[in-house]
């Protein structure tokens, strides 16, 4: 199809050919990763913005309203086709769970598609033909993601920004813009060959882009160019051992199968290193792999205790029950990461702050359960969110900054009290969600938080994918999905961080960002002056 023919296009065509776009840029996505794709669903949405622009007969606001529904096809495609899987974690138990498929499958795929929406309204009040009109929709897309972020809880899986980071040099730049700058960068490139249609502008933007690739690509190279290979990056104080057992989902709540489930635990635990190698200091079990309420369970908490040699620590994910008055008669349950040594004591703890909507709890729980309704992981009466993120300071170890599940998809999820941390540990339990790309997906999100940090990643996963990450994205050790097994290696050490603060402060340089690109369209200007683009 020829580009005037798609600008061309009107009525329920023109919102095919963009939901149709946003669903093959679903393939720039984990594990497919093909991100040149974007480079032409990106251009196809430009030019049916552009499309609408032209149409300069009818009423604006009737061209706002095309622009903005054109918005949400691409949107609705993109997160139709990159979260479809999410309907098999109700194949679970369908008679009980089968109610929400259509709402996982379809519903919160068309409720994400409103972020984009926005963004091609926001973009459409200011268009313009020429490479402005790329600039302001790669800022409004950022915009709308960083809403996505954080807005009614925040969401943020699958950012177009990670799109732009399919293998390690590309990851890089997340240390000094994170994804929210990547988000903005990505679409300003993705979107430049838009200026094919024209000739005005072509020029300098192909020049931008370019310019961009390099410091992209160039930055990649020197910034793992100077550190130290992965394999000797390492701290010689702390070993780890991460144990996957890869039990399926249906196992895992099925009472008959419990006993069978925690002893595959503790016989990882228990298994020799490999020969030659010490012994590790910590055990890192996945989310939920507990089966039991360690605290109204003491057989349970001692047998792990027995099985840990004097010195070690097991931080096991459990669910944690907590008294919230005095009578002991109301609790709440929390998803906890808990640390336990070898006397079978409870040492520390760290709730999971950020839960899953309709997953951990529902939004409307009252109106819900008047319906025979539950969220699908959540035990009786629903999990509780701790009032504040801690870390955990163990005795001459590492500090370690908790991440349950998909917490580690949040790049603000690091406000946290003293002292700074020196690793984080993500615990998940991707087996909801099978052989499907999500277990992928969210690998690769939780992989950049480390190099945004500037701090090493431990990720433990019930059957896959469960890794040890350095500061810089390298993957040092993996356990790939399905695999029952084990890893023992040393914790790798802490980067320089190229910030001072956390990137819970991201905005800031989201700020930074904006304004950088209102200052490029001002040197653009100025270079038509010079030569005629």
């Amino acid at each position: 199809m020829r580009i005037h023919a798609i600008q061309a296009l009107s009525g329920w065509k023109r919102q095919v050919i963009a939901l149709f776009s946003g669903a093959v840029t679903a393939s720039a996505l984990p594990p497919v990763n093909f991100f040149p794709v974007c480079f032409l669903t990106f251009p196809i949405l430009a030019w049916l913005l552009d499309g609408i622009y032209a149409q300069r007969t009818t009423k604006r606001c009737q061209n706002c309203k095309a622009a903005t529904l054109t918005g949400w096809s691409f949107g609705f495609g993109y997160f139709l086709a990159g979260l479809w899987w999410l309907g098999s974690a109700m194949l679970i138990d369908i008679s009980a769970y089968g109610w929400a498929i259509p709402f996982a499958v379809l519903g919160l795929p068309a409720y994400l598609a409103f972020f984009y929406a926005f963004a091609t309204f926001m973009a459409f009040l200011l268009w313009q033909l020429g490479y402005g009109r790329i600039i302001t929709l790669s800022v409004a897309f950022g915009l709308a993601e960083w809403l996505r972020s954080w807005m009614f809880t925040g969401f943020p899986w699958n950012a177009i920004g990670y799109t732009a980071m399919p293998f390690l040099l590309l990851i890089q730049p997340a240390a000094i813009i994170g994804v929210s700058g990547m988000n903005m960068v990505a679409v300003l490139l993705y979107t430049t060959p838009a200026l094919f249609s024209e000739r005005k502008d072509r020029k300098a933007g192909f020049a931008i882009a370019g310019i961009l690739i390099a410091a992209d690509v160039g930055f990649g190279l020197y910034r793992l160019g100077t550190q130290a290979p992965a394999d000797i990056s390492v701290s010689s104080t702390t070993r780890v051992r991460i144990i996957q057992p890869s039990i399926p989902q249906s196992e895992k709540t099925d009472n008959a199968t419990r006993l069978e489930n925690f002893e595959r635990h503790l016989q990882l635990t228990a298994a020799a290193p490999v020969k030659g190698t010490p012994l590790p200091h910590l055990i890192i079990w996945p989310e939920t792999s507990v089966p039991y309420m360690l605290n109204y369970t003491p057989t349970a908490l001692a047998r792990i205790g027995s099985t840990l040699k004097d010195g070690q620590l097991a931080l096991v994910g459990a669910v944690r029950i907590e008294e919230t008055d005095n009578t002991a008669t109301t609790f709440q349950y929390l998803n906890s990461l808990q640390v336990i040594n070898a006397k079978g004591k409870i040492i520390a703890s760290a709730d999971k702050v950020h839960l899953v909507p309709f997953g951990e709890y529902l939004p409307l729980d009252s109106w819900f359960r008047k319906l025979g309704l539950q969220a699908i992981a959540s035990v009786a009466g629903g999990y509780s969110a701790a009032e504040k993120r801690t870390v955990i300071a163990l005795e001459n170890g590492p500090v370690i900054l908790p991440l349950i599940c998909y917490e580690a998809i949040f790049p603000v999820e690091f406000k946290h009290e003293d002292p700074e941390p020196d690793t984080l540990v993500n615990i998940t339990n991707d087996a909801w969600f099978g052989n499907t790309p999500g277990p992928w997906q969210h690998f690769a999100q939780a992989r950049i938080r480390a190099v945004e940090q500037g701090i090493p990643l431990i990720r433990a996963a019930n059957n896959g994918i469960s890794a040890v990450i350095d500061p810089y994205g390298r993957i040092i050790a993996m356990l790939k999905h399905n695999e029952t097994g084990f890893i023992d290696i040393d914790l790798p050490v802490k980067a320089v961080s190229v910030w001072t603060r956390s990137f819970s402060d991201i905005h800031v340089f989201y700020i930074f960002l904006l304004l950088l690109f209102i200052m490029s369209t001002r040197i653009f200007r100025r270079c038509k002056r010079i030569d005629n683009f």
